[in-house]
């Protein structure tokens, strides 16, 4: 018994409900590849809201142009090993073929004629950095060489490296309004030969949040065993309680009343400082008026007070009752104006700069942790007094590199154990840093054999100590033995001279 949601999957990329600006992108895309010309970027990423036809447009792309599908979703390892053997690997589709069925992956054929493969990567932000270790790194790379369209999926694709999100064609799916979800759900019921209220199929498609899939599973729980659907059997279901993303967060924020606003936080997975963020960044590109931008700030600002003050006073109400209404009610409040309806929001830039820094931000903590260690600091005093002075130190000879200088150079890095992305941190110049690092690792080998030397002298110290206490008590052992033989002789004697004493007496007697 095939399930609803997979019977009718959309067969051809025309029957996706709604995402108009989607399927033009995503054919044009797809045009270039059939023509033979390799476009840039070589591979797309389709995010958006769950249900709302990513994957069924992946495959009815597929079905349309007559290309075969190899998929790599959430129930396969995505390691570096296996995505450089199944997506590295999609330089021509018999090599895919043979790999897929190695590493045990889902092959399906379609009907064409066509030498191209679509390689899937569904839920690529679901790619666990420790159970899949290298997956990312090995996608990007793949996604830059491959020789065949490439389709990743995400809900969420701010979550992703920026390095993945350069590499690719972003195309955006919209979460499906009521009238939409409304509309398949009534082919399927006719289709199906299922008797139906109206008002049934709206609250199913309600209660779904533009979720589709979610939609048709609903329907299909209801009408299968019993043949028909009513307002009745939907309400006995409950309130699917779905979790929303910060993109529809700020859509309520900015477009609903004050009272409407305030729900935005309560399924929303998101810390209350990262969402002040969010909403300091795109106040200006939903407001138009100043005024309307000034109290706004206003309100967000006293979110941060209340937010900082959770922190101090540990009260948490501060923060997850004070501040977040503020910066929800308060902000929609600032509005006096209509609601300026769609808006394309930006992440802010401050959390894009951490993004980038944050890999400049661990070699410079991992140089202050080592620093730390060897001169017996903090390394809160490692960062701010000794880094600087080594930064200018390297640079220096980096601008004028000569033998003494790095000499010296090899000496501090081998002397700190510093590695050479640490060593191209300090310089700035990785040929410099090659040429220090290449002292340094003499300079490592030499205090290596000092320190073994100095480990062997103690142990051989040691050694001789022990046997030097182990002579003397030898020959404290020898003496008392000697003392107590001396004791025993001087008995013996005096035994005798007693005895020879008793003798003469009683000779005398």
């Amino acid at each position: 018994m095939v399930p609803w949601v997979e019977k009718y999957r959309p067969k051809s990329i025309k029957e996706l409900v709604n995402q108009d600006e989607a399927k033009k992108e995503l054919a044009a895309w797809a045009n270039e590849w059939a023509r033979g010309s390799i476009p840039e970027p070589r591979a797309v990423l389709l995010h958006g809201p769950p249900g709302t036809g990513k994957t069924s447009a992946a495959y009815a792309l597929a079905h349309d142009f007559g290309w075969d599908v190899i998929e790599l979703n959430a129930s396969d390892k995505r390691t570096r090993n296996v995505i450089e053997k199944v997506v590295g690997g999609a330089s021509t589709s018999h090599s895919l073929l043979r790999i897929i069925r190695e590493t045990g992956g889902d092959y399906e054929r379609v009907k064409g004629q066509s030498d191209r493969v679509l390689v899937l990567v569904d839920e690529v932000d679901g790619i666990d950095p420790r159970e899949d270790r290298g997956g990312i790194t090995a996608l990007t790379r793949a996604v830059r060489q491959t020789r065949n369209p490439m389709v990743l999926v995400a809900n969420d694709p701010w979550t992703l490296p920026k390095s993945l999100r350069d590499s690719v064609r972003m195309v955006e799916f919209r979460r499906l309004r009521v009238n939409d979800i409304v509309g398949v759900l009534r082919r399927i019921c006719e289709r199906e030969g299922i008797e139906y209220e109206e008002t049934a199929l709206r609250r199913i498609a309600k209660r779904a949040k533009g979720d589709l899939r979610a939609a048709i599973n609903d329907l299909e729980a209801l009408a299968r065993p019993t043949g028909r659907v009513t307002s009745d059997d939907v309400e006995a279901l409950g309130w699917r309680d779905k979790e929303i993303t910060i993109f529809e967060a700020l859509g309520r924020i900015f477009n609903k009343p004050p009272r409407q606003a305030r729900r935005a936080f309560w399924n929303l997975d998101e810390d209350p400082d990262d969402v002040i963020l969010w909403i300091a960044q795109n106040i200006p590109r939903a407001y138009r008026d100043p005024e309307e931008i000034a109290r706004a700030y206003d309100y967000l600002s006293k979110a941060d007070v209340f937010s900082n003050r959770a922190i101090e006073t540990g009260d948490w109400r501060f923060k997850y009752v004070y501040a977040t209404d503020l910066m929800t009610s308060g902000v929609a409040a600032a509005r006096e104006s209509k609601p300026p309806g769609f808006v394309r929001f930006q992440p802010p830039k401050i959390l894009r700069k951490l993004g980038a820094t944050r890999k400049e931000r661990d070699v410079r903590n991992s140089i202050a942790k080592k620093i730390a260690e060897r001169m017996h600091i903090s390394t809160r005093r490692a960062k701010m007094d000794v880094i600087p002075v080594l930064e200018i130190t390297f640079q220096e000879v980096a601008d004028n590199p000569t033998d003494r200088g790095l000499e010296i150079l090899g000496g501090i890095a081998g002397y700190l154990d510093l590695s050479k992305r640490e060593i191209g941190f300090l310089c700035g110049d990785p040929q410099v840093a090659q040429r220090v690092y290449q002292r340094a690792l003499r300079v490592r080998e030499k205090l290596r054999k000092i320190r073994r030397e100095r480990a062997k002298g103690a142990v051989e110290s040691m050694l001789e100590r022990k046997r030097e206490e182990s002579g003397i008590e030898e020959e404290v052992e020898e003496i008392e033995e000697a003392v107590e033989e001396a004791e025993k002789e001087e008995k013996k004697e005096k035994k005798k001279e007693g005895e020879g004493e008793q003798r003469t007496l009683d000779a005398f007697f």
